[in-house]
């Protein structure tokens, strides 16, 4: 079963109107920024995705856990939501 949902356009970002009335961001911004982290990542392949994400953010606190992940356990932890992301929509229809 699919549910009706309404998309209002607000700047750069969504408004998804349903029963819960869903606030989503654009998602058009995700290509531009992963671009980004390419061409960084590609001057810098002995950097982590965290330590980028790091450097960039310049956090007012520190961040090891963050910092110090190492990409072969961020990517297991991405395939880990990606299938409670898969199971969750399943549940939706």
């Amino acid at each position: 079963r699919f549910k009706r949902v309404i998309i209002r356009r607000v700047g750069p970002l969504f408004w998804l109107l349903d029963d819960r009335d869903i606030f989503m961001r654009d998602p058009e911004r995700i290509d531009s920024i992963l671009e980004q982290l390419r061409t960084i990542w590609q001057r810098e392949p002995d950097l982590r995705l965290g330590q980028l994400i790091v450097i960039a953010t310049k956090p007012s606190e520190s961040c090891l856990e963050v910092f110090n992940i190492e990409d072969d356990r961020l990517a297991a932890g991405l395939a880990e939501y990606s299938s409670i992301l898969s199971a969750s929509r399943c549940k939706d229809f």
